[in-house]
């Protein structure tokens, strides 16, 4: 694994794990997944502790995330390309991320639909495009 591939895939992914980890609500999948598949007390207690010390604006919580998350497939997408096509490949990475969202949007999914998550992933998928090219 390169160190592209943990600067632009894999730190952008726990970052945003992380933050799902610790501020979410506790009916996040990955929240129920860690309580139930690890030390339960564990992930309470450490929780419990960083929300009483930590309190991000709603951006963090809701927006970052996803921008993350967005960013690191796209990256992820890119660099398993190696950039052919690469505009064509960013555009499809945003599709899919808005794939989510959509799906919210016509209640096939769980969430609520948010248009400010769908600019960010546009946002993301962008800045991922503009650096993996600039840099290749």
């Amino acid at each position: 694994m390169t160190v592209r591939w943990l600067w632009h895939v894999v730190l952008p992914l726990t970052t945003g794990a992380f933050i799902y980890l610790v501020f979410a609500d506790t009916d996040i999948r990955l929240v129920n997944f860690l309580k139930n598949h690890t030390a339960s007390a564990a992930v309470t207690n450490f929780r419990r502790y960083l929300q009483t010390q930590f309190s991000p604006p709603d951006f963090v919580l809701y927006n970052l995330p996803d921008a993350l998350w967005a960013y690191a497939y796209c990256a992820a997408l890119l660099l398993l390309r190696a950039l052919k096509q690469a505009a064509f490949t960013a555009g499809f990475a945003f599709l899919f991320c808005c794939s989510y969202e959509f799906g919210q949007y016509f209640g096939f999914l769980k969430g609520t639909f948010d248009w400010s998550d769908v600019i960010i992933m546009a946002a993301a998928c962008g800045t991922a495009y503009f650096i993996l090219r600039k840099t290749s």
